[in-house]
């Protein structure tokens, strides 16, 4: 272990810590996994005594790995286990459900009822109030419907 390499790797656990930090202020920015790259660049200084070029490979080795692994770790958390709705895609949740008009849809708009909420809906043709239709897909806020 080289007195130099010592310093260096307080110097990327330092910085690990701070881009860590900086996470809490700009959350979903990946800086934790960067963080955690530098804080093993640091570590593995400690330990191999290495240059800095060696130092800057280790990171940039460290920094695909844990950004990768963010990655996967993000994408399994955002996934909804079968039944479950999505926080913000309430509406593609209902595709395939069967609803009563609230409200006739007029000109190809009306209005369904779907808990306490009531939605806008689309439809290629006039169906009269009371009717049941099912949602055949989803369009941000608008559902299109058919005929049940």
């Amino acid at each position: 272990m080289t007195p130099g390499s010592v310093g260096a790797g307080w110097l990327w656990i330092a910085g690990g810590l701070v881009l860590m930090l900086l996470e809490l202020f700009m959350p979903g920015a990946f800086m934790l996994w960067l963080g955690i790259a530098a804080i093993v660049t640091g570590l593995a200084a400690f330990l191999l005594g290495m240059g800095l070029d060696t130092m800057l490979l280790v990171f940039s080795a460290a920094a695909l790995a844990s950004v990768g692994i963010g990655r996967e770790v993000y994408r399994r958390a955002s996934r909804a286990a079968p039944g479950e709705e999505v926080l913000n895609a309430r509406s593609d949740a209902l595709v395939g459900h069967v609803f009563m008009l609230e409200e006739a849809v007029s000109h190809g708009h009306g209005r369904i009822r779907v808990d306490d909420t009531l939605w806008r809906v689309e439809a290629d043709r006039d169906i009269p109030a009371g009717t049941m239709v099912r949602v055949e897909r989803a369009e941000g806020a608008v559902l299109r419907v058919v005929s049940a």
